[in-house]
């Protein structure tokens, strides 16, 4: 029986997909199978025997579509591999060489694979970025870098076999994320080489409330804080950071099975203007 290699790329409003056949002499057709999920997909198109690209224009912001392709003859050839993609403008070294500014007109952007930034990354004004699983984003600033998320939408889809990694190789970033859209959210993700880029603070989520888990913070001495917020945050790791709760929180307001690890001040509460927080929402977490 053939096999077939199956391949794609993404671009806005697109994803492409392409694919090689050990052997076509008795193809008479190719099926193409999509699910948003790896265990379910269905058929959604047939490609004559001649063709062997496919490019999928039904599809979502912020979906991961899986596909696989078969070939048809006399009966339908077991499944190529299978491959994830997600349409959205690709952030390139041309766009990542100064300062990078999210815009709506280009949005959604995805990052995959590796992006290295030489400044500041901002997500702002409805613009929408998502970081695709196994993807490596490298802030080379030698001052410290900020990720600023201002009314955008910002999601990391790292998976626990293929989880995403932000470093520096300068002098650190910092996360700051003020009104960020609902549906900004991180999973599978390691945050390393934090850094404050103004002060001590080297996270910072304000007015908005995304669900973090199973990521990892590591910085050097410095604070997380929450101003105003009802983040839900599960099964994370941090290190060397001071969780911080300041102003008022929000009912939503979820901190569990999480570890913190090397800091000063494990957990602080200050500032209030409202009500204290209610019991429970800060539950089954290690402090060592």
């Amino acid at each position: 029986e053939p096999t077939i290699a199956l391949s794609s790329s993404g671009t806005k409003g697109a994803i492409t997909l392409s694919w090689e056949i050990s052997d076509a002499d008795k193809v008479t057709s190719y099926y193409i199978y999509r699910g948003t999920s790896p265990t379910s997909l269905s058929k959604i198109a047939t490609v004559a025997a001649s063709g062997n690209t496919y490019r999928d224009t039904a599809v979502e912001d912020g979906i991961l579509y899986y596909y696989h392709v078969t070939a048809f003859g006399k009966k339908e050839s077991p499944p190529s591999n299978q491959i994830y993609n997600m349409h959205g403008t690709r952030l390139t070294e041309d766009d990542t060489s100064a300062n990078f500014t999210a815009i709506v007109d280009d949005s959604p952007y995805v990052i995959e694979n590796k992006v290295s930034f030489a400044g500041d990354l901002d997500i702002i004004g409805n613009t929408k970025l998502y970081v695709l699983p196994g993807a490596k984003v490298v802030f080379e600033k030698a001052t410290a870098a900020s990720i600023y998320v201002d009314r955008g939408l910002f999601v990391t889809k790292g998976t626990k076999a293929n989880p995403i990694y932000f470093s520096s190789t300068g002098g650190g970033y910092e996360l700051r994320m003020v009104l960020a859209a609902e549906g900004s959210q991180f999973d599978y993700t390691e945050f390393r080489d934090l850094a404050g880029a103004y002060d001590s603070q080297s996270v910072i989520i304000s007015t908005c409330s995304p669900a973090i888990s199973h990521c990892r913070f590591v910085s050097n001495a410095a604070t997380a804080s929450l101003y105003a917020s009802g983040a839900n945050i599960t099964n994370c790791y941090f290190g060397g950071l001071d969780l911080e709760i300041e102003d008022s929180v929000v009912s939503t307001l979820n901190i569990e099975s999480n570890i913190f690890v090397d800091n000063e001040v494990a957990l602080m509460f200050s500032n209030y203007t409202s009500i204290a927080p209610e019991a429970g929402v800060i539950h089954n977490n290690a402090f060592e």
